[in-house]
């Protein structure tokens, strides 16, 4: 849920037409980089299990930062080349969405190898 909703708020700041608008988005993003903290750890641990989570949250966060870096350059690059920052919001949208599908994904891959462990 927390992909989505941040998809939502990327689209959002992508077609901005009101203060509202930002105000909404905003918010949204604020409360989903919140949610990330909490959520993050705990699915590090249940992918990964708890032995090493310090080492391997260490890496899920480095990876974290890496992105918030390339995607301020990557935004300001949109921006030089449209005028606008438009697109770097909707490819941002679109990647959420792509995060969206692979946690998904990934539950369900782990749920289904869970059941076939212990059918065997």
């Amino acid at each position: 849920m927390n992909f989505l909703i941040q998809a939502v708020a990327m689209f959002l700041l992508g077609g901005l037409d009101s203060k509202t608008a930002l105000y909404v988005a905003v918010s949204l993003i604020g409360l989903n980089y919140g949610g990330c903290f909490a959520l993050f750890p705990s699915a590090t641990a249940d992918l990964f299990g708890a032995k090493n989570l310090g080492a391997n949250y260490g890496w899920v966060f480095t990876s974290y930062g890496i992105a918030g870096v390339v995607g301020i350059v990557a935004g300001n690059a949109a921006k030089v080349m449209t005028g606008s920052y438009t697109a770097a919001f909707m490819i941002a949208g679109v990647l959420c969405v792509i995060s969206a599908g692979l946690a998904i994904w990934l539950r369900v891959s782990q749920k289904q190898t869970a059941t076939a462990v212990k059918t065997s």
